[in-house]
C-alpha cells in the first residue's frame, strides 16, 4: 500500500469506528401518596411487556434505563445491551421504590432504550 494510501485510511477507518457510551436509571416521576413499603435490592418482579397484569394493581410511577452502547464499523452496528440488561439495572431501584412488577411501556431496540411503569398489587 502506498503511503498516501495509508494516510487517508486512518480517517476514514476513524470515520467509520463510533462509539458513543451514556445511559442510566432514571426514575422518571412516582407517585409518593401511594409509595409501597421498600424492597430488598434483589426482590423478585414480575415482568410485562405492553399488556399489563390481569390481577388488580396500581402504576404509581415510571422508570427508565437507557444504555446507548452502540458501535458502528463500516455503517454496520452492534449492539451491546438487550431487556435482561435493562430489566437487571432497574431491579434495584423499582425494588427500592417498592414495585412488585414492571410494565415495559417503551423500548428502542436500537439501543437500549427502556421506559417501565412500576406496579404495586392491590387486593387478592
Amino acid at each position: 500500500m502506498k503511503p498516501s494510501s495509508k494516510r487517508m485510511l486512518l480517517p476514514a477507518l476513524a470515520a467509520s469506528a463510533v462509539l458513543c457510551a451514556c445511559g442510566g436509571v432514571k426514575v422518571r416521576y412516582v407517585d409518593e401518596s401511594r409509595l409501597p413499603e421498600p424492597k430488598p435490592a434483589d426482590c423478585q418482579l414480575d415482568i410485562f411487556v405492553k399488556n399489563p397484569p390481569d390481577r388488580a394493581h396500581e402504576v404509581y410511577g415510571e422508570i427508565s434505563y437507557k444504555q446507548a452502547v452502540k458501535t458502528m464499523v463500516g455503517g454496520a452496528s452492534t449492539n451491546s445491551g438487550s431487556r435482561r440488561e435493562a430489566i437487571e439495572a432497574l431491579r434495584p431501584k423499582a425494588c427500592e421504590l417498592g414495585a412488585d412488577a414492571l410494565l415495559f411501556t417503551e423500548e428502542d431496540h436500537d439501543r437500549v432504550n427502556v421506559t417501565a411503569s412500576l406496579i404495586t398489587y392491590t387486593g387478592q
